[in-house]
């Protein structure tokens, strides 16, 4: 073979290599392209498990639809619904907690869901709010958060739970988070806080998570017992500040159905039962992804996902309920390394982290008129000692103030979230007033 045929047959075969080297880099590109396109519609990355979820909705199209009354109106939807978890009663430099709050400002977050926790506050008897050790009133630090939530114009969620020890007669013997023995108690405690701040905060919640283990103690679950708490803690409430806007404890997200741990659909519905539907504004919920992202739309009983909001909403209408608001108490998903042998909450990547937060309050905003604000789980914890933790890697920033990817994914989407979903929208709400062209219009 000569040599000018050989460069020939070289240039075609390199030539041929090009184009079907093109083919099936384009191929590819738009196989990722699919491929990510059904991750945000199913929440699954995997294809096989991406099937299965168009599969579960292709099999929803024949169902009737869930009554969730998107068109009801109701208060408290019209807030900016960007919140987010603090941990401040653990901060002892006011520079850090001002730092702190300077960042979650400049985020675009408008509320922090922030502990006052009974056993900080009233720790040795009740009536009395001072601290034997420091010398000093147990109050000091919850005045510098209010204070300087104030300063830097955030709206404070007050959680109100943690009973100290001597509201028990066995003291811990039932956990460090089993109710008093004296309801009543639960009740001073909740007037004295909401006396203290009054015309400085608006939202309480009454306890976290009554519905599992610990947080009812080392014992079962009541959804009776619970509804009696809130009950005195709303009456309290009120009776200290008439425009007090009381939240119910948020429910965890979980499939057993007891002793210790009861699904919150069957514990809700019990709630409804023992009357609690007089005694809150707005009934919170925890809504954690999990094991799949914020485009997970299969709405089931059997499933601990970002879309069981759904199934509470039915709940309350079912109930009577449709003019109160829901909110999320708790929402994220977790960047577990990869060292961790077990991920209980999920694992996703840093960048994963951040992307599906924001699709979760685009989401939330584009098809759920009926939710308010979302608190983000959580901000940073003061110190470095919980990595051994799985629930630290929710963080938006590290104890040293580094920032997770999350934080920069929702300052961004913060910045650019101006539209309307569907439903009954309030002439104040938030979206209409914010600076800005306003895209989606729909009124």
């Amino acid at each position: 073979m000569n040599s000018t045929r050989r460069r020939w047959l070289i240039g075609l075969v390199v030539l041929n290599l090009v184009i079907c080297g093109g083919i099936a880099l384009v191929f590819s590109f738009r196989r990722e392209a699919i491929r990510q396109t059904l991750a945000d519609a199913t929440g699954e990355e995997d294809s096989s498990h991406q099937l299965r979820a168009l599969g579960f909705l292709a099999l929803s199209w024949f169902q009737t639809p869930r009554d969730t009354a998107d068109y009801a109106p109701m208060p408290y939807t019209d807030v900016p619904p960007f919140g987010v978890n603090t941990f401040f009663e653990q901060e002892v430099e006011e520079a850090k907690i001002r730092a702190s709050m300077r960042l979650i400002r400049d985020a675009g977050f408008k509320f922090i869901r922030q502990e006052f926790p009974w056993e900080d506050i009233e720790p040795t008897r009740q009536g009395e709010f001072w601290d034997n050790k420091f010398n000093h009133s147990t109050w000091d630090k919850y005045d510098r958060i209010v204070k300087l939530a104030r300063e830097y114009d955030l709206e404070i969620i007050a959680r109100l739970d943690h009973p100290p020890n001597w509201t028990r007669h066995d003291g811990a013997a039932r956990g460090n988070f089993a109710p008093p023995d004296d309801y009543a108690a639960y009740g001073a405690f909740v007037r004295a806080v909401v006396s203290r701040y009054k015309d400085q905060i608006k939202f309480y919640q009454l306890w976290n998570e009554p519905n599992i283990y610990p947080e009812w103690g080392e014992q079962d679950v009541n959804a009776a017992d619970y509804v009696r708490l809130l009950k005195i803690g709303y009456t309290s409430a009120k009776e200290a500040d008439p425009n007090a806007v009381i939240i119910s404890a948020g429910l965890a997200q979980t499939l057993e159905t007891g002793p210790r741990n009861v699904s919150d659909l069957i514990f809700l519905q019990q709630m409804y039962d023992a009357g609690a539907k007089d005694y809150f504004d707005i009934l919170a919920v925890m809504n954690y992804g999990l094991f799949t992202g914020p485009g997970d739309h299969r709405a089931d009983a059997t499933r601990a996902n970002f879309s069981r909001p759904i199934l509470v909403r039915e709940i309350m209408v079912k109930n009577g309920d449709a003019n109160k608001p829901m909110w999320a108490m708790e929402i994220g998903w977790n960047a577990l390394p990869s060292s961790f042998e077990n991920a209980p909450y999920g694992r996703v990547t840093e960048p994963q982290q951040g992307r599906y937060a924001a699709q979760a309050y685009a989401r939330a905003q584009n098809e759920w008129p009926w939710m308010g604000v979302m608190n983000y789980w959580f901000f940073k914890r003061a110190y470095d000692n919980e990595r051994a933790q799985p629930f630290f890697y929710f963080r938006l920033f590290d104890p040293d103030f580094k920032p997770l990817p999350v934080y920069d994914a929702l300052k961004t989407y913060i910045a650019q979230a101006r539209w309307l979903g569907k439903g009954f929208q309030r002439v104040g709400r938030w979206i209409i007033r914010a600076p800005g062209r306003l895209a989606n219009l729909a009124l």
